[in-house]
């Protein structure tokens, strides 16, 4: 079982089955109060905020030359479309 979701604005993250076909859901995802890092994966949840007992909602950072969202919490995120297209 996951302990994180990963969103992405770039499609090259989508998956692709047999001809060619991709698939990638079109989410609503509530990012909350974020914090930017480089890459950990093992990072099981996110940091504390400075000065609080209180985590930050979710990580933000770059890979592959895109922006990405991890959140710890998978009540936060809305699955809302389904789409598939070819190339």
């Amino acid at each position: 079982m996951s302990n994180s979701s990963s969103f992405s604005s770039m499609s090259r993250y989508s998956s692709y089955s047999s001809n060619q076909t991709y698939e990638v859901f079109l989410a609503d995802v509530i990012i909350g109060e974020t914090i930017e890092m480089s890459g950990n994966s093992n990072l099981k949840a996110p940091p504390q905020r400075p000065g609080s007992n209180q985590l930050y909602d979710s990580v933000s950072g770059h890979t592959g030359g895109s922006k990405v969202y991890i959140v710890y919490k998978n009540v936060k995120t809305y699955p809302r479309y389904l789409i598939r297209y070819t190339l």
